[in-house]
């Protein structure tokens, strides 16, 4: 095999074929998932106040009174909906699970 910067032969420590494999499956998790839908255009608009973000927002709301909501909020949307003890969750702070991303994609993607 070369290599791709200077040409020479080289030995690849695993097949290429597994290398795209990899790469695959980074792309499904649920934090590359999220970070997809965070980015498109319509989560870039605050649902609650109509304040706009370039990158998309670092908290979704889950649920308020048991309706599962799913939307991309603001920071000061995100504090107003935990005042009120509704479920929201970080971007990047929190953990999230396949079936979370899914669900968010299947309403907001």
């Amino acid at each position: 095999d070369l290599c791709p910067t200077c040409a020479t032969s080289v030995a690849l420590p695993f097949a290429p074929s597994t290398m795209s494999a990899r790469r695959s499956k980074k792309a499904l998790t649920p934090e590359s998932l999220i970070a997809q839908l965070r980015k498109l255009p319509e989560n870039l608009t605050c649902p609650d106040c109509g304040e706009t973000s370039q990158y998309g927002f670092d908290a979704v709301v889950m649920t308020v009174n048991g309706d599962h909501l799913h939307s991309f909020v603001c920071s000061q949307c995100k504090s107003a909906h935990q005042s009120f003890s509704h479920r929201v969750k970080s971007i990047g702070m929190s953990n999230w699970t396949m079936d979370e991303a899914v669900t968010l994609e299947a309403k907001n993607g």
